[in-house]
This record gives C-alpha cells, sequence and structure tokens, in this order.
C-alpha cells in the first residue's frame, strides 16, 4: 500500500546521516540547486552532489532487498 511505502521511505531516510538526509530533501522536495545546498551545508558544491548521490544510492540499495 501507499501508506506502507512512505513507511519505508521515511525509515531509509531515518537510517541516513543528517547531512545526507538534508540535500536530499533539499534537492528533490525543495527543488534546491547543489550551489544552495553546499552553501548552507558549509562544504563544496562537488561535496553536496555528492551528498545527494550518497542518498539516493543508498535508499536504492535498500530498496532493492
Amino acid at each position: 500500500s501507499q501508506a506502507q511505502r512512505l513507511a519505508q521511505v521515511r525509515a531509509r531516510l531515518s537510517r541516513l546521516p543528517s547531512h545526507v538526509r538534508q540535500a536530499l530533501l533539499w534537492h528533490r522536495l525543495d527543488g534546491l540547486p547543489q550551489r544552495e545546498i553546499a552553501q548552507r551545508l558549509g562544504v563544496s558544491e562537488r561535496m553536496a552532489g555528492r551528498y545527494i548521490t550518497q542518498a539516493i544510492e543508498a535508499c536504492a540499495r535498500e530498496a532493492s532487498r
């Protein structure tokens, strides 16, 4: 069901490091560009992109289990 899928996504996100989770949420939900995410997190734009990629890959790995 949709409620189960939402619970699974929330659980996956809760297991991510907070900065990685926040980067993904800002990017996907708020539509922020990597430059803005980098400024907010105090990291390089490239590192912000890595955080987003890490989050997506971690969620995909868990979903395939």
